[in-house]
C-alpha cells in the first residue's frame, strides 16, 4: 500500500489531545518522546494505491479512512496456532497443485480466506485460497477451513 499526501506538524496546541488519541488506538513508548526528541506531524491524505498480487488499485481517500481493519487478520497469529493442522494440509494442498519444485508458504490469514506464496524457477505470486463467502469473525475460521479441507482428498 502507497500513501501520499502532505505531512505538517501538528499545531501545539492539538498535541497532547492527539497523543492521547493516539496511544488509545496503539499505545508504544516511542509516544513518551513527543515534545522533546520527536514531534508529531499530521498526513493530509491525498491518494491511496494497494497493490496486491501484482495489481494496483487506487482508492478513493475517504475509503480508505472509513475502512476498519479485518476482523479475521487481528486475530491472525492466535488462529494459525490454534489451526496449524489443518493450514498445513491445507499448505500440502497447494503444494500439490503448484508442483513439487515449488517452495510453498503461507503467508496470512483475512475474512477472505488464505493466502500462500509460491516461489518457482520462474518467479513468485501470491496465491489466495478463498471462504465459500467472508467471515463475520475469527470463530468462523476453523470450520471455514474445514470446509476447504473437505472440497476434495486430503
Amino acid at each position: 500500500m502507497q500513501l501520499s499526501g502532505w505531512v505538517t506538524p501538528v499545531p501545539e496546541d492539538d498535541v497532547a489531545r492527539l497523543v492521547l488519541d493516539f496511544a488509545d488506538t496503539y499505545p508504544c513508548d516511542t509516544l513518551f518522546d513527543v515534545g522533546l526528541s520527536a514531534s508529531l506531524v499530521r498526513l493530509d491524505l491525498a491518494e491511496v494505491v494497494l497493490e496486491e498480487a501484482g495489481i494496483s488499485s487506487d482508492v478513493e481517500p475517504e475509503d480508505f479512512l472509513e475502512a476498519r481493519p479485518d476482523v479475521v487478520s487481528a486475530a491472525e497469529t492466535e488462529l494459525m496456532a490454534a489451526e496449524s493442522r489443518a493450514l498445513s494440509r491445507l499448505c500440502g494442498r497447494v503444494q500439490q497443485w503448484a508442483g513439487r519444485h515449488d517452495d510453498v508458504r503461507l503467508l496470512g490469514l483475512d475474512r477472505f480466506g488464505v493466502r500462500f506464496r509460491v516461489q518457482g524457477r520462474s518467479g513468485c505470486y501470491d496465491l489466495r485460497v478463498p471462504f465459500g463467502s467472508p467471515l463475520d469473525g475469527p470463530a468462523g475460521f476453523a470450520a471455514a477451513v474445514d470446509h476447504l479441507l473437505t472440497c476434495g482428498p486430503a
